[in-house]
């Protein structure tokens, strides 16, 4: 940072995360072999953490990774929720949205209480069943 920079705090789930908020560079790798640079990218540098080995910010504002990543690659972002094991991949970028595979698609919706607030993504639900009930 060339100025002071600003302090952050958060938790998320059971860990936390502390540290200093800062712009850089980020230098991305294309497909034909190039590089793009995404000047005064957003990213938080934590100087104390507990069971967070790492956040990367997918809210709806400004400062979130498709946020800032979509210029270069797209506003669009999949997150593939794979019944079948512990984890799931997560596609950013307007190719995450292959129209050759029988996939689900689940629009994110703004707040609807408070649309000011960018914090999180909403779904709609129709039914919630759990076991069947």
């Amino acid at each position: 940072c060339s100025k002071i920079c600003p302090h952050f705090s958060l938790t998320y789930g059971t860990g936390n995360a502390t540290g200093r908020l800062l712009s850089d560079t980020l230098t991305l790798p294309l497909e034909d072999g190039g590089r793009r640079e995404i000047k005064n990218f957003a990213t938080g540098c934590a100087v104390v953490s507990s069971q967070v080995a790492g956040i990367a910010g997918f809210g709806n504002g400004g400062l979130s990774m498709p946020s800032q990543l979509a210029p270069l690659i797209g506003d669009k972002f999949a997150y593939c929720l794979d019944y079948r094991s512990n984890s799931s991949k997560i596609v950013l970028g307007n190719k995450a949205v292959p129209r050759d595979l029988p996939l689900t698609y689940t629009p994110l919706l703004f707040n609807p209480v408070n649309p000011s607030v960018f914090s999180y993504f909403y779904l709609a639900l129709e039914t919630v069943s759990i076991g069947g009930k």
